[in-house]
């Protein structure tokens, strides 16, 4: 097995791109969810406007894992159109939060280190989200 890599700004650009493509490919399908509170069959095309407007403002000089989510989380956002976009834009924002706690990701390379570690994290993200109440 190889070494798991840590996950900068280049390679999260390169998942966010990777992203749009999937996106793209099923729009038609998320489209025809007739999701809440519209059923205007517009969501996936939507969407994919939204993804594409947090890529187009990364560009080749951003390294940093931070400054590659934080732009991508701002771009989404200006462009989002409608609940669905804001609520994923949001996703992006909040990824980026974490960030700020665990400063460190790590790209798996195998099933069982995925789930180690997303077990892991959940798990602290849990603690952080329940707070003191």
């Amino acid at each position: 097995m190889e070494p798991a890599q840590t996950l900068n700004g280049m390679i999260f650009a390169d998942m966010l791109r990777a992203g749009a493509i999937n996106l793209r490919s099923h729009k038609q399908a998320i489209n025809n969810l007739n999701v809440f509170p519209i059923p205007d069959g517009d969501t996936g095309d939507n969407m994919l406007l939204t993804i594409m407007g947090g890529i187009d403002v990364i560009n080749n000089e951003m390294s940093s894992l931070t400054e590659v989510s934080r732009k991508a989380a701002d771009g989404m956002l200006l462009s989002a159109r409608g609940n669905s976009d804001v609520i994923l834009s949001q996703f992006l924002k909040e990824f980026q939060r974490a960030l700020k706690i665990w400063m460190k990701l790590t790209v798996c390379r195998s099933k069982t280190q995925c789930n180690a570690v997303f077990s892991v994290r959940i798990m602290l993200l849990w603690n952080l989200l329940k707070g003191p109440f």
